[in-house]
Parts: structure tokens; C-alpha cells; sequence
């Protein structure tokens, strides 16, 4: 078992406490519906291949007025609530999430704030109220999918093909009005699934501090932007390989082509389907996740045969096995998948079929592709670190941020470590550090130097230096980057005119004469990740004007180190890196503890998935 799985685990349920039942149950529905399921993928009588059904407007109609005719035609006569919400359930679902206005802008509730909405349609039916009647009734979950975009409102311009546009002021407006709307209308809400878009800080602790005034229950989900959430939301389709210390959920479509309805679309065997989507259920869960399958209806509202019946058999697959998915706990290592139950009393263990029998187990149920094993299960014995702790030997606490969809990355929000009993302990930190407060075994700590030292600058010998381009997201570094040597003088600095969501990567070689501390500030510009002799040390966005800068204290081995970063481009603007090695203070306070395990972490609060850059930090 991971060491020091059981803290890690209590820190995860201590920020899900106010969520009811949102972290425990595990696996819900996602529902997109609206304009355009009625093209289903097609215009002029011709499949359109390039981006999400959904998004067809954009990538293949191309005129609002052609578009916006659909709405003439949106019936939704075989638009079912019921039919949904006991769909779910058969499928072992504990929640359904359904668009309520997508990046096209066309509503599917009743609203004041615009004539683009369903009750203008021949349908003439809020379709979220029935929804929401539907669930409250039957006793599962409620959450509305809403687009922070929006083609359709005229103050919302410019819209781009990736999506993630500034919010204007008036828009930002018109978008807390209809948030307003639904969070007043239909009871009891408890996902708020924001979609896209760029907003400011400002506009992304507007709305969630809306939403907690209106519901105070209600969980945001991290496409809010600039980690004002309550649950990290990865990329679509994206499925995590390690732990996270606050709640986290995979959005994942049938079919990784669309989201949305497509006619054309190949489906293949029902039963791959099943063991596809399943497999990657247990994985999301046995990492402590939540996870969040879609369907498509068609344009009239008909649930799509071949999902109703993938969605059934993964319901099959699931009643057997239930206990060890619902209200457990995460516990795997690797590939590894495994949980634990609500008491910490059981380690559930997930064997595909054919595989091996965990050592002192014994089967608990199986279904068509699992066998399920049950031990019992004791928080593990750790080996109390010896030396100094520094953020190179703990368990670093991971959580998803993200300033919007494509400028997220996995952040580091505390650190771990198994220590000897004592009552108090030494902390070591530098000038970047004075005055925070965070949090020591959750009790908060301001940083109030005792004492003080200073630190030259080290005797760093800066060798040769590659590069490398990268594309994709912050969070995006390719599995085998093609190196090139570079002239790139990164104590000098340099600017990089690098497209939108590109980025590059340089390695740096740092030789030294002997083990010791070295303080560097990066300056950057938008985002930055750093590694260390092949470890994640931290990262960084910074999406106002001007440069961002992080001041690191590089524990460099003797000999040759190598540094990692990639610096990328988000927001169009020039690229910039710069690297500076220099003097600095160090300082020591002296602070109580108990118990056999020491945890740092940032105070818990808003904005929650930011990193916490604590990785300065080391306790003698």
C-alpha cells in the first residue's frame, strides 16, 4: 500500500464532508441534448468530421441563422425524464447532469433572460424542470451542465475555435442571471458543471460565491476557471494515474469523437463497449474519483439504442461488485486498482479476469471481466523518515488546477512525511516564504522567522542546455520530446514567440562541486512546470500582464543535475523564460507537533487546486 495512503485518504474526505453524498457515489450520467442532436453530425447531406457534433455551428454550418432554423424543428416529443433518470439508475448510476444551455447558447430551460430557449420551440417544455422533478422524485442526484460561452448572446464576441475566450463584462452578467435562474427554480442542485470560456479571477469568484449563497451545497465544478471549485475536473476523457488530496472527476464521452448526438458515428460491439468503459469506472474510482459517462440523445429526444444498452450491462457488471465501488475510499498503486470501504475496515482489490489472486485475500463477487477480492484492511506502518524532509522525499498532495481548460495542470498543495514522535520541530523556508500562513497537521502556522542566515549565491557550473517544442496543454509534455542543443542562455533569458497553447521545453544541465541549496528565480510568462533530476517540483501560471516569477531553492546533488521546464503560451502573448540564480536568507522558526506524521499543506480555502509552492520548505 502507497505509504501514507491512510492521512492522504482522511485529507481527501476532510475537504468532502459538506458534499453529502457527492464523493461517495462514484459514478453518475452525463446528458447531451439540444439544437444539435436534430443535425446529428450532418450538413449538406454531408458527414461534418472536424470537432464535437455539438459543436457543429462552428465547424460545419458556419451561419447562426441556418443554424438557429433548428429550432423550429426541436420537438423533443421523445424527450423522457423518466426514461432517463430510470436509464440511470439501471446502469448504476447515482446522479445525472444534463446540459442546460451549451456553447451555442440555446437554452433548454425556461428563462427571462433571453427568446432563445426551449419554451420558443415547438416543444415548449422545460426540459432541466422535468429533469429535476424526475430525480428529486426518485431520489438520485441533480447537476446542470452550464457554458460560459455562448455563440448566440451578441455581447459575447469574439468567439474562437478553441473555445476559451475572455468573458466580457456584459456577458459575465447575463451569465450570473441564468445561473441565478437555475439555481432558484428547480430545488436542490447538487452539481454545477461549468464549461469553458476564460473568465478572470474576479469573475470566477463572483460565480462561485453565487452559487454558494443561492445552494450552499451545491458543488462547482473546476472549468469554473482559475481554481475557484470544489472538485478538479480533468481534460475530456482524461484518466489520472495518481492520488489527488481533494475531490476529482473524469468527464468521459461513449465515443471520444463527440459528446453530442452524430449519426454516423461507428460504434462497434456493445460488449467492448462495456468492458472499455467499466475498466476505466474502476480505475477513476480506485484513484478517488468520480466518474461521468455521457449519452447523446438523438434530435427528438430518443436515447440512443446501442448507449441504453452499454449503460445496462455496465449496470450488470456493477451490482456484484457494488460494495467496493460506492462510499470507498482510494487505494491504488499503480496499476494496481484497489479501494477501501467507508470504515477503513476492507481492501476491496479489482483482478481482471485470468489474473492473480492478492496474497491473503479472498473472493469476494466477480462479474464478466473482474474478480473482486477482499482482505482486512489496517492504515499501513511507515518508516520514519531520517535526516532532513524536503519536498524531494515526501508524498507531495496533488490536485488538478486550472485557469481554464487548456492552462491546467497537476499542482502541488501540501507535503507528507512519516517522522519519530516529538514534540516539536525545526522549519526551514527562505525570503519567498516570510509571512504566509499555512497549515502544519491542520493547524495554522504563520511563517515568523526565530532565526536567520545568509546564503550566497551557490557555485553552480551551467552546462549544456537542449530544447525541444511541445504542443497541447500546460499539463501536456510529450513522452519522448526531440531534443536539440540549444544556445539558449537561461540566466540571461529568453523570448519565445510561440503559438496559442504551445509551449517548449528546456533541459538544463547543473554541475556542482558537491550536495547543496541552490536559490533560482524563473521568471516566466504564462505558465511554467519544473522538474529536478526527473522529479515534479512545482508549477505556475500567471495570466496577468507582465511576467510571473518563482523563486526556488534547488536541492542539487553532487555532480551533474539535470533541471527540466517548460515554459508555455496560453494567452497569445510572447513567451518569456529567464532564470536567476542569487543569494538568499534563510530562515528558521521552531513549531509544536504531535503524532507520527507531518503534513504541510496551504490553508483550505478558495481557490483550493492552486499549487501551494511550499517546496522551499525543509524541517531538520
Amino acid at each position: 500500500m502507497k505509504r501514507l495512503l491512510f492521512p492522504l485518504m482522511m485529507l481527501i474526505v476532510g475537504t468532502a464532508l459538506a458534499q453529502g453524498n457527492w464523493y461517495g457515489d462514484k459514478y453518475s450520467m452525463f446528458v447531451h441534448y439540444g439544437l444539435y442532436s436534430i443535425p446529428a453530425g450532418v450538413f449538406d447531406g454531408k458527414p461534418i468530421e472536424r470537432g464535437y457534433s455539438e459543436q457543429i455551428l462552428t465547424f460545419g454550418i458556419g451561419f447562426s441563422d441556418w443554424y438557429e432554423a433548428y429550432a423550429e424543428e426541436f420537438t423533443a416529443e421523445r424527450f423522457d425524464a423518466n426514461e432517463i433518470v430510470a436509464l440511470a439508475k439501471a446502469g448504476g448510476m447515482r446522479s445525472v447532469v444534463m446540459t442546460s444551455k451549451h456553447h451555442d447558447g440555446f437554452c433548454l430551460f425556461d428563462t427571462q433572460t433571453t427568446e432563445y430557449n426551449v419554451m420558443n420551440t415547438p416543444a415548449r417544455r422545460d426540459l432541466i424542470g422535468e429533469l429535476a422533478e424526475v430525480c428529486h422524485r426518485e431520489g438520485i442526484g441533480f447537476g446542470i451542465y452550464f457554458s460560459l460561452i455562448d455563440w448566440h448572446y451578441p455581447y459575447a464576441m469574439p468567439f474562437s475555435s478553441h473555445n476559451a475566450d475572455a468573458v466580457t463584462a456584459l456577458h459575465h452578467e447575463y451569465n450570473k442571471a441564468q445561473v441565478r435562474e437555475l439555481l432558484t427554480k428547480y430545488g436542490r442542485v447538487d452539481e454545477l458543471w461549468f464549461d469553458m470560456g476564460s473568465l478572470t479571477k474576479e469573475q470566477s469568484a463572483e460565480l462561485y460565491t453565487l452559487v454558494h449563497e443561492l445552494q450552499p451545497d451545491c458543488m462547482v465544478s473546476g472549468r469554473l476557471g482559475n481554481d475557484y471549485a470544489d472538485f478538479c475536473v480533468m481534460a475530456d476523457n482524461e484518466y489520472p494515474d495518481y492520488l489527488m488530496a481533494m475531490p476529482w472527476q473524469t468527464a468521459a464521452s461513449m465515443f471520444d469523437e463527440t459528446w453530442g448526438y452524430r449519426s454516423w458515428q461507428e460504434r462497434g460491439e456493445v460488449e467492448a463497449k462495456v468492458k472499455e468503459k467499466l475498466s476505466a469506472l474502476i480505475k477513476v474510482v480506485a484513484y478517488g474519483g468520480k466518474y461521468l459517462l455521457n449519452i447523446g440523445p438523438m434530435g427528438d429526444g430518443t436515447i440512443v439504442p446501442f448507449e441504453s444498452e452499454v449503460l445496462r450491462r455496465i449496470g450488470e457488471e456493477i451490482e456484484p461488485i457494488q460494495a467496493a465501488l460506492y462510499n470507498t475510499h482510494p487505494a491504488a498503486e499503480g496499476d494496481k486498482l484497489a479501494t477501501i470501504s467507508e470504515d477503513n475496515s476492507t481492501l476491496y482489490s479489482f483482478v481482471e479476469k485470468g489474473g492473480a489472486k492478492p496474497a491473503g485475500s479472498k473472493l469476494l463477487a466477480s462479474n464478466t471481466y473482474y474478480d473482486v477480492y477482499t482482505q482486512p484492511w489496517k492504515a499501513p506502518m511507515t518508516k520514519a523518515m531520517k535526516g532532513d524532509l524536503t519536498a524531494l522525499n515526501a508524498t507531495p498532495l496533488f490536485a488538478h488546477s486550472s485557469a481554464d481548460y487548456y492552462a491546467s495542470f497537476r499542482s502541488i498543495v501540501g507535503y507528507e512525511w512519516a517522522i519519530d514522535k516529538r514534540k516539536s520541530v525545526t522549519l526551514s523556508y527562505t525570503d519567498a516564504e516570510v509571512g504566509q500562513t499555512i497549515l502544519i497537521n491542520d493547524k495554522e502556522i504563520v511563517l515568523k522567522p526565530q532565526t536567520t542566515s545568509a546564503h550566497p549565491q551557490g557555485d553552480i557550473k551551467w552546462g549544456r542546455v537542449e530544447e525541444a517544442n511541445q504542443r497541447g496543454r500546460l499539463a501536456t509534455i510529450s513522452e519522448h520530446p526531440e531534443w536539440r542543443a540549444s544556445t539558449t542562455d537561461l540566466p540571461k533569458g529568453v523570448e519565445l514567440q510561440l503559438g496559442f497553447n504551445q509551449g517548449k521545453l528546456y533541459r538544463q544541465q547543473l554541475l556542482t562541486a558537491s550536495a547543496s541549496f541552490a536559490m533560482v528565480d524563473i521568471t516566466y510568462k504564462d505558465g511554467i512546470l519544473v522538474y529536478l533530476n526527473g522529479a515534479y517540483l512545482d508549477g505556475a501560471i500567471h495570466r496577468e500582464e507582465g511576467t510571473g516569477k518563482l523563486s526556488l531553492c534547488l536541492p542539487l546533488k553532487s555532480g551533474s543535475n539535470e533541471l527540466l521546464i517548460k515554459v508555455y503560451n496560453r494567452w497569445g502573448r510572447d513567451a518569456y523564460l529567464r532564470v536567476t540564480p542569487r543569494a538568499y536568507t534563510g530562515y528558521e522558526q521552531k513549531v509544536s507537533t504531535t503524532g507520527d506524521r507531518l503534513r504541510i499543506t496551504k490553508l483550505q480555502q478558495a481557490p483550493l487546486a492552486s499549487p501551494a509552492h511550499l517546496s522551499n520548505l525543509r524541517i531538520e
